[in-house]
């Protein structure tokens, strides 16, 4: 949760069950943050956050509004420049690092494979129209779709489409949140995807003679090498 720290912003934080910290809006990356923690009794103190290799260090500035504002700002600033404060520096993910992080936290959920991805990652590669050094944020509906048509005009199957529109749909929405999960392993990666691109591509309709139980589609792996 962001919000800029002003006294009104401060004063309309209200109690929940469980304690829960509102950072303040700040474009800086690298330097720490500055929050407020909310706990249940209503009670409120500045806190200030950063990483040591890849986890997080958390320190009571003060408690509002005893500490001002101003103050609590002014002590961050200074926090934030000590040399001894292991600043982590950030770069946008790449398709390859969404791929990679997905994967990660995939199997870290208990899900057995990660086969279907493996072979969606394949599909695209060999289509040669999305390189996997592309900024994930910048990738676009169209250059989705210029892969749905790579699909298409390999197995002439609408359902080979909706099957790996279907999984292309999952690794973005995925994409989406994963910036706000305190699970995610990557501290140094921020993907800052908008909205999923594939969500404006409509799911194409099925012919009867194509959804016949008796008809084999091809493998993702045979898909992958086409």
């Amino acid at each position: 949760m962001q919000i800029n720290f002003t006294t009104k912003a401060l004063e309309n934080l209200t109690p929940k069950a469980a304690a829960y910290i509102a950072y303040h809006a700040s474009g800086e990356r690298g330097t720490g943050r500055v929050g407020v923690r909310v706990y249940p009794s209503g009670r409120k103190t500045f806190v200030y956050r950063h990483f040591v290799g890849k986890t997080a260090k958390f320190q009571t500035l003060g408690e509002y509004p005893s500490m001002s504002i101003s103050s609590a700002l002014e002590k961050f600033e200074s926090l934030s420049s000590c040399p001894d404060v292991i600043k982590v520096s950030t770069r946008s993910g790449t398709l390859a690092d969404l791929f990679d992080a997905h994967k990660a936290d995939f199997i870290a959920s208990g899900k057995r494979t990660y086969h279907h991805f493996e072979s969606l990652r394949s599909t695209i590669t060999a289509s040669a129209l999305l390189p996997e050094s592309t900024i994930a944020k910048k990738i676009t509906t169209n250059d989705i779709r210029a892969v749905l048509n790579f699909v298409y005009q390999r197995t002439q199957k609408r359902a080979w489409v909706n099957q790996v529109r279907t999984y292309m749909h999952t690794l973005f929405a995925w994409g989406v949140k994963c910036d706000k999960s305190p699970l995610l392993d990557k501290p140094n990666i921020m993907f800052d995807i908008p909205f999923n691109p594939v969500s404006a591509i409509p799911v194409l309709e099925v012919s009867e003679k194509e959804s016949y139980v008796g008809e084999r589609y091809l493998s993702f792996e045979e898909l992958s090498i086409l």
